[in-house]
């Protein structure tokens, strides 16, 4: 699936984001296992994994907050950038 209305910027970050999801999923489903259950390792590591999952929601939330008003920014500077060179 290709999506051109997002820049390369926002697509690296939602495959990193959907990674780490992924990885949080995997680790709830590990902790089904008894061995994981009786053993603080496991819980700690759930903790660990929401948090980085927060994170990177954060991230992708200032990533698309962000993108378009910086996109413009950079594109008035490379226009006033060429008019100087000019």
């Amino acid at each position: 699936m290709t999506y051109t209305v997002l820049g390369e910027e926002y697509v690296m970050v939602l495959t990193y984001f959907f990674q780490a999801l992924n990885d949080l999923f995997e680790l709830l489903a590990s902790v089904r296992d008894t061995r994981c259950v009786s053993d603080e390792r496991g819980v700690t590591a759930i903790e660990y994994a929401l948090l980085g999952s927060l994170i990177a929601i954060a991230i992708v939330g200032g990533v698309y907050t962000l993108g378009g008003s910086l996109g413009d920014l950079y594109d008035n500077l490379a226009s006033r950038v060429t008019a100087a060179m000019s």
